[in-house]
């Protein structure tokens, strides 16, 4: 049977991503193995990362399924919720949307809403995390050394960083504080 709906690959070593959609998400993941493991996938970034990193390093994962006729509006409402465009894989940004962009804005808004900070089904990372991330970060600590100070993937700092994640996220707690006491719960 096939499975209409929106879909993401995750590289685990970046964090980044791919998000698309499929009338048929079962056939199309066995696409993207076979033109990758080959070596013949369009997306060079993706295919670059697929042959350093090894296929076992990206996760297949179904994001909602849907209506066909609802693909472009979710798929679109997916990618930027991973900010596809940003950090992703993604070259194109889908823009088609429904005949009833009222309803559709709506909808976007809310599960952006929903899927916001620690809401987010994929956050590994808590708020106190993000005060000390950016703390170390206003005191010139580069994100790659972040990332050695504390094991948090360099992904998650970088949208720390650039406020693409946690934007939301703002404390003056830890200013002042020293670089031990910031790194003590790592």
């Amino acid at each position: 049977m096939k499975n209409c709906g929106v879909y993401k690959i995750e590289n685990k070593e970046n964090d980044r991503v791919i998000v698309g959609s499929s009338a048929d998400i079962k056939q199309r993941w066995s696409n993207y193995k076979s033109l990758l493991d080959n070596g013949t996938y369009c997306n060079k970034e993706l295919q670059a990362d697929w042959d350093i990193y090894g296929s076992d390093k990206f996760v297949f994962e179904v994001l909602e399924t849907c209506l066909q006729k609802d693909l472009y509006v979710q798929e679109s409402f997916w990618q930027e919720v991973y900010a596809v465009s940003l950090h992703g894989y993604n070259k194109n940004k889908i823009i088609k949307l429904t005949k009833d962009k009222d309803k559709t804005k709506k909808t976007a808004t809310k599960k952006r809403l929903e899927f916001s900070g620690m809401n987010h089904p994929h956050v590994s990372i808590t708020d106190e995390d993000v005060f000390r991330i950016r703390a170390l970060l206003n005191l010139e600590y580069s994100a790659m050394e972040i990332n050695n100070m504390t094991n948090i993937n360099y992904g998650i700092i970088y949208k720390i960083k650039n406020k693409i994640r946690w934007a939301n996220v703002v404390s003056t707690e830890y200013d002042g504080k020293d670089v031990d006491y910031l790194l003590a719960a790592y």
